[in-house]
């Protein structure tokens, strides 16, 4: 079974489920009622999903939280590969929480709520002719793969790519080649250092000319965004965009 068609899979036992038990907000416990089709994205109501921590001022590029939307100190100083980051929130409670349970159960139905909400503020971001077309989840080594089994990366650019018409994924076009000590026990300056080769573009899957997205679940040094950005315009890309849920700023321990 490949990578897509398990998690294309794993969208049905969210929605069996749903049919079999009565579905309510994970925040704050009330009834979320019958949302049938989609009842299976939906774990949070709608009062609880304007209460998150909605990234507002952000830098312009690699939207780290910032009282405007002017340019940071680091992206005037070392810009970035890639052209701009998208994401969706700030990395602050309920979300840091929600992320975290996104590492563990490839199925929790945050996956997919939160999945949706980045999907509505990518498509409020661009003109459909600026948006790239192709999606490439952020890779693991093939041992941390093993480790815990799924890529969250994969499942999130999965469900963009349903929710935006003219995307999709093509998971296999970047391999993460060396591995290293988690980046959450890591400074800053480890984390740029660490991550530098630390992906490789596989020659059979051309990207010459195309218009990329990065696919993530949070940025935060943004040492693995550029260090992956860089090696898909080393292989031709014309453009590398980082979508990721949410964005923090390097001293708060995220993935």
């Amino acid at each position: 079974m490949n990578r897509s068609t398990l998690f294309s899979a794993s969208t049905l036992l969210p929605s069996v489920t749903n049919l079999l038990l009565p579905g309510y907000c994970i925040s704050c416990k009330l009834s979320l009622g019958n949302k049938a089709p989609q009842a299976h994205i939906h774990c949070l109501c709608g009062g609880c999903i304007r209460a998150l921590p909605w990234l507002r001022g952000q830098c312009r590029q690699c939207a780290i939280p910032m009282p405007n939307n002017s340019l940071c100190g680091n992206c005037q100083l070392r810009p970035p590969p890639f052209r701009r980051c998208i994401a969706a929130f700030d990395y602050l409670p309920p979300v840091d929480k929600m992320i975290q349970r996104l590492k563990v159960d490839m199925h929790a139905p945050e996956l997919y709520q939160l999945s949706k909400l980045l999907a509505q503020t990518i498509s409020a971001s661009y003109k459909i002719s600026q948006r790239p077309n192709i999606l490439i989840p952020i890779p693991l080594h093939w041992r941390k793969y093993l480790l815990r089994g799924f890529n969250q990366s994969h499942g999130i650019a999965h469900i963009l790519s349903k929710q935006l018409p003219g995307t999709r994924v093509q998971a296999d076009s970047c391999l993460r080649i060396n591995h290293g000590k988690p980046q959450h026990l890591q400074g800053k300056q480890q984390r740029l250092k660490a991550m530098k080769g630390a992906f490789r573009a596989k020659r059979n899957k051309p990207l010459y000319g195309q218009a990329v997205a990065l696919i993530d679940d949070v940025v935060t040094t943004g040492a693995t965004a550029r260090s992956a950005a860089q090696c898909l315009l080393d292989a031709g890309a014309r453009s590398v965009d980082i979508w990721c849920i949410a964005r923090t700023g390097w001293h708060i321990g995220a993935g």
